[in-house]
């Protein structure tokens, strides 16, 4: 069940067991390739494993959240962040941009 797996990998996050979170999430993302919360968890757990040094992964799955759902303002926050924190401003400030067009009250866009 790939929300039962999910919800296991929450855990482990939460807990900071990433190894395991990690593992936890990549097997629901194979059950269910088409949920944009798993590919959102999936890309914390790879920050916080590598801090920033597998960007191009961490990016990917941002992508796929974003391919499923392109309203979802989680996934454009995060993948705007993820290009700050590569000096990529321009392509940050157009998602924040974004988010902030869906919505001008949603707080992570500031």
């Amino acid at each position: 069940n790939a929300n039962a797996y999910f919800e296991r990998a929450m855990y482990y996050f939460n807990k900071s067991t990433l190894d395991s979170a990690n593992m936890d999430v990549t097997k629901a993302i194979g059950l269910d390739s088409n949920n944009t919360k798993f590919h959102l968890l999936k890309a914390d757990v790879l920050l916080a494993l590598n801090q920033y040094t597998k960007t191009s992964e961490v990016k990917k799955y941002l992508e796929k959240a974003i391919q499923k759902d392109s309203t979802n303002k989680d996934a454009l926050v995060k993948l705007a962040e993820l290009h700050m924190a590569v000096k990529n401003y321009k392509e940050s400030i157009t998602l924040i941009n974004a988010v902030l067009k869906q919505d001008k009250y949603f707080p992570k866009g500031y």
